[in-house]
C-alpha cells in the first residue's frame, strides 16, 4: 500500500510492511528491515512520552483527511509491529496508552514481571498477541476498549499467574483465545462486554486454572470452549445470556458451573469430561442440548460426615458400612442432567443420571435404615436398574454358593460323587424362577422313581433333614426370583424395551 502523503512519517507502521511479509510462524525468523521497524517500535513504547506524541501526531494526520471512507481504509492499512521482541524481565507499564490502529505483539517474549494495559484503547484494528509468552507475573487487560477489530491469542503463554480483562469491551470482531496456556491462577472475564462477535476458547490448556466468566455480556456470536483442558481446575459461567450458541465439545474441566444459564440457540456437551458432577441446575435452553457421551463422575460417597452435616441433615449417627452421600447438592444437579438428557432423548444418559441421583440420595433423601438398606440392595444387585450384568452374576454366584451347601448336607446320607451331582441339581431346579414347577410336570412311566426322588429320600431320618432342605429351597427361590426380576429390568432399560 502507498502511503498518503499526509502519512509519510508513519511508514514503518504501514501493513504490509515495505520489507516483506510478516512470517506468521514463530519459528520463521525476521528479515533485517522488519527486526530494525520492531526495534524502534519497542523503544518507543517503553518512552511514554515519545510514544503519546507520535500517536497524537498520527491522529491530528488522520483526522486532517476530509474524506471518512478515505480516512477509515487509511487506518486500516497501518499496523504497529512487536514480533518477536524480546522485553527484559520487570514490570512493563503500558497503562492508559493508546494504540491508534492495528497492533502486532505476534511470538512477543515479556519475560518475567506483570504486564499491564490496564485503561488502554485500541482502535478497530486488530489485536494480535499469538504465540506471545509471558512469565511470572500477572496479565492486566482490564477496562480496555478493544474497538471493532479482531482480538487473537493464538498459542499464547501466560506463565502460572493470572490474566485479567475485567470490565473491558469487545466490538464486532471476532475474539480468539486458542490454545492459550495458563499453568495455574485465573483467567478471568468478570463484567467483560464480548459484543457481537464470536468468542473462541478452544484447545486451551489450562491446568488447574479458574476461568470465569462474572456479569459477562455476550452479543449474538458463536461462544466455542471446545477440546479446552481444564483438568483440574474449573468453568464458572453462572448466570449468563448467550445469545448464540454454545458449545462446549470435548471439553475437560473439574468443575463446571453453568447454573442460571440462558442459552438462546443450540448448546452442545457432546464428549465433555467432568472432574466432578456439573452445575447446570435452574438453567434454561430454548433448544434441547447435545449430552452424547458426556462423561460424569458417580458421586462421592462417605462413610463419615461432620456433625455439622450430620445435624443439617437430620441423620442419625450411621453404621460404618451405611455410605452418604458427600455434598447434599448433588441431587439436584443430576436431576437436571437426566432431565437434560431425557430432552435430548439420550436414553443411555438419562439411565445413567438416574443411577447417579439414587446413589446421590444416600444420606440426603434416604435417611432412615430401611430407606438406606433398599438402596443398597438396589445398587449392588443391579446399579439401580441399569446393569443386566450384575444380577446375572449374583444368579450365578446364588446357584454355586446353595449347590456347595446341599453337596456338603448330603455327604452323609448320599456320599461320594452322587452328593455333588444331588446339590448341583437341586440348585439348579431352584435357581430360575418356575424351573422346579416345570420339571415336576414332566410325565413318568408308573411306579417308576427318578434317581433325583430316590437321593431324596435318603434324607429321611437324617440331620438336617428334609425339611432343612425345603427351607433353604425356598429361600434360594425367593433370591433367584428377586435377580431374576432385576436381569430383566436391566435388560429392559440396556435395550429400552417397552
Amino acid at each position: 500500500m502507498y502511503p498518503h502523503p499526509a502519512l509519510e512519517d508513519f511508514n514503518d507502521w504501514l501493513h504490509p510492511s515495505p520489507f516483506g511479509h510478516w512470517p506468521e510462524d514463530p519459528d520463521e525468523p525476521l528479515n533485517d528491515g522488519q527486526l530494525q521497524i520492531v526495534s524502534g517500535n519497542a523503544r518507543l513504547l517503553l518512552d511514554r512520552d515519545a510514544w503519546t506524541a507520535k500517536v497524537s501526531r498520527f491522529n491530528s494526520a488522520l483526522a486532517a483527511l476530509e474524506d471518512d471512507r478515505r480516512f477509515e481504509k487509511l487506518r486500516n492499512g497501518y499496523c504497529i509491529r512487536f514480533d518477536r521482541h524480546i522485553f527484559d524481565d520487570g514490570d512493563k507499564d503500558f497503562t492508559r496508552f493508546e494504540f491508534p490502529c492495528s497492533v502486532s505483539f505476534h511470538g512477543c517474549h515479556f519475560g518475567d514481571g506483570d504486564v499491564d494495559f490496564r485503561s488502554s484503547t485500541f482502535a478497530d484494528g486488530d489485536v494480535d498477541l499469538s504465540w506471545a509468552t509471558f512469565g511470572e507475573g500477572a496479565v492486566i487487560l482490564s477496562h480496555i476498549s478493544f474497538g471493532d477489530g479482531g482480538f487473537f491469542c493464538i498459542g499464547t503463554d501466560f506463565g502460572s499467574q493470572s490474566v485479567s480483562f475485567y470490565r473491558s469491551t469487545f466490538g464486532k470482531g471476532v475474539r480468539t483465545f486458542s490454545g492459550v496456556k495458563l499453568q495455574d491462577g485465573y483467567f478471568d472475564f468478570p463484567l467483560t462486554e464480548f459484543g457481537s462477535g464470536d468468542f473462541h476458547f478452544v484447545d486451551a490448556k489450562l491446568r488447574s486454572a479458574f476461568v470465569r466468566f462474572y456479569g459477562a455480556k455476550f452479543g449474538q456470536g458463536h461462544v466455542r470452549f471446545e477440546g479446552s483442558q481444564i483438568e483440574a481446575g474449573a468453568l464458572l459461567f453462572r448466570s449468563l445470556h448467550v445469545r448464540g450458541r454454545l458449545d462446549c465439545r470435548w471439553l475437560t474441566v473439574g468443575t463446571a458451573d453453568f447454573s442460571e444459564l440462558v442459552v438462546d440457540d443450540v448448546a452442545d456437551w457432546t464428549d465433555a469430561k467432568f472432574g466432578s458432577i456439573p452445575d447446570f441446575r435452574q438453567m434454561k435452553l430454548d433448544r434441547a442440548p447435545e449430552v452424547a457421551r458426556m462423561r460424569v463422575p458417580e458421586p462421592d460417597l462417605v462413610h463419615i460426615i461432620s456433625e455439622i452435616e450430620q445435624k443439617k441433615r437430620a441423620l442419625p449417627k450411621r453404621d460404618f458400612w451405611q455410605l452418604v452421600a458427600a455434598d447434599g447438592q448433588d441431587v439436584l444437579k443430576l436431576r437436571k442432567l437426566k432431565a437434560m438428557a431425557i430432552a435430548a432423548n439420550d436414553h443411555e444418559k438419562d439411565g445413567e443420571f438416574f443411577a447417579y441421583e439414587m446413589m446421590a440420595k444416600r444420606g440426603t433423601e434416604h435417611t432412615t435404615f430401611w430407606q438406606l438398606l433398599a438402596n443398597t440392595i438396589y445398587w449392588k444387585v443391579s446399579f439401580y436398574g441399569q446393569s443386566y450384568l450384575r444380577p446375572l452374576a449374583w444368579m450365578f454366584g446364588n446357584f454355586g454358593f446353595f449347590a456347595a451347601l446341599y453337596t456338603l448336607m448330603a455327604v452323609l446320607p448320599i456320599g461320594g460323587w452322587n452328593s455333588l451331582w444331588f446339590g448341583t441339581t437341586y440348585s439348579f431346579k431352584n435357581s430360575l424362577p418356575f424351573l422346579g414347577t416345570i420339571t415336576r410336570s414332566v410325565p413318568s412311566l408308573d411306579g417308576h422313581t427318578s434317581w433325583f426322588a430316590k437321593q431324596l429320600g435318603k434324607f429321611e431320618g437324617v440331620q438336617p433333614g428334609l425339611d432343612w432342605l425345603t427351607v433353604l429351597g425356598t429361600g434360594q427361590a425367593i433370591l433367584s426370583l428377586i435377580f431374576f426380576f432385576f436381569l430383566l429390568l436391566g435388560l429392559r432399560n440396556r435395550f429400552r424395551l417397552k
